[in-house]
């Protein structure tokens, strides 16, 4: 069995223990993979503090300016709040698709 076979494995299994809500399970096993989406599912797990409103205001700012086409402000706005996690996946996507123009 090669390593990336064992490490999609678990997180295989990790995906499937976080799906059927058993979280402690899913966090343990996905510390066992180094795959990026584990490390992703791992910080799913981690609590998140509640947003401000200033952040939660900023977002839709971003989110509206993304709607209206203006990604360039929608990046800015985006990149300000970015240790949001609504944010973080706007500039994930604000970047996919301004990659996909190039």
């Amino acid at each position: 069995m090669r390593l990336g076979d064992y490490d999609t494995g678990i997180y295989r299994q990790a995906l499937e223990a976080f799906l059927a809500n058993e979280k402690t399970r899913a966090g343990q096993l996905a510390k066992n993979s180094s795959l990026p989406e584990a490390k992703n599912l791992l910080a799913r797990l981690s609590p998140q503090p509640p947003a401000t409103p200033e952040q939660v205001a900023g977002y839709g700012d971003a989110f509206d300016a993304f709607n209206a086409g203006d990604e360039k402000t929608a990046l800015s706005l985006a990149e300000a709040i970015k240790s949001m996690p609504e944010a973080a996946r706007l500039i994930a996507r604000i970047k996919n698709t301004q990659g996909a123009k190039e």
